[in-house]
């Protein structure tokens, strides 16, 4: 792959980790139940969001894996091997890292 396809994947990558760092930082590590609020309020929202607290952990841990794996994906950019199959050290295509820029793998590996 040629250096200036690999900036523009960079760009979209470093774009990509960034909302995820901004939505990262917007989910709650606490419960999710609103607090000051009146009795009935309270006890609406709390019926509402009672089941969110496993849901927010599933996105919270679904996002540190797309920063892992986006991190991993500029490394390997900075160090010259972005776009090599990590299996077999073959070029992947462009247009597959194009379309997933995170793939580590060439179609022959993926099909095995």
């Amino acid at each position: 792959m040629d250096s200036e396809k690999v900036q523009a994947l960079k760009l979209t990558l470093a774009i990509a980790l960034e909302r995820l760092a901004l939505d990262a930082a917007k989910i709650p590590s606490h419960s999710v139940r609103p607090l000051n609020l009146r009795q009935r309020e309270h006890s609406e929202r709390s019926e509402r969001f009672k089941d969110s607290g496993p849901m927010l952990e599933k996105i919270r841990v679904r996002n540190q894996l797309l920063i892992d794996e986006i991190t991993k994906a500029l490394q390997r950019m900075e160090r010259g091997c972005y776009g090599m199959c990590r299996k077999c050290a073959v070029e992947i295509d462009d247009s597959e890292l194009t379309r997933e820029p995170l793939i580590q793998l060439c179609s022959g590996c993926r099909k095995r």
